[in-house]
């Protein structure tokens, strides 16, 4: 069972300075269903906190504020741990395959937004927002 999402802000749920309407509903529907909404995000901290809070995500990582990368496997370990979950528990989407496989790296559950096509190194790929919810659901 998923207990946390690691949404990506950038080709995920916000591009061309505009944020995706669809995300906020679903990030709504998801955090009604008890499952934490998150982002580690490699953006300014500004820009970061500003999404983030637009989308009513919790926690909100700013990687630039704390010294930490996304391509680190220990980023991915500390947000788990902070969380007391266990990285099956977990769940992040991205549009970066490297920003995947530091996370796979320790066990979270990876999905690869933008893609239809199966790419081998993640768990899954998707390029709807709208599947999201379908995805969590089945797993």
């Amino acid at each position: 069972m998923i207990k946390a999402i690691i949404w990506d802000l950038y080709g995920v749920v916000y591009e061309n300075g505009q944020i995706d309407p669809k995300a906020k509903d679903i990030i709504e529907q998801l955090k009604s269903q008890g499952i934490i909404n998150a982002t580690i995000s490699n953006l300014s901290p500004d820009t970061v906190n500003n999404i983030g809070k637009k989308l009513g995500l919790d926690p909100i990582i700013a990687c630039v504020e704390l010294g930490i990368s996304k391509r680190d496997p220990n980023t991915y370990q500390i947000f788990i741990d902070d969380l007391n979950i266990k990285p099956e528990e977990c769940l992040i989407i991205d549009d970066l395959l490297n920003n995947l496989l530091s996370a796979k790296q320790i066990g979270i559950r990876t999905v690869l937004f933008g893609k239809n096509e199966k790419v081998k190194e993640v768990d899954f790929t998707l390029n709807n927002i709208e599947k999201i919810p379908e995805l969590i659901n089945a797993i």
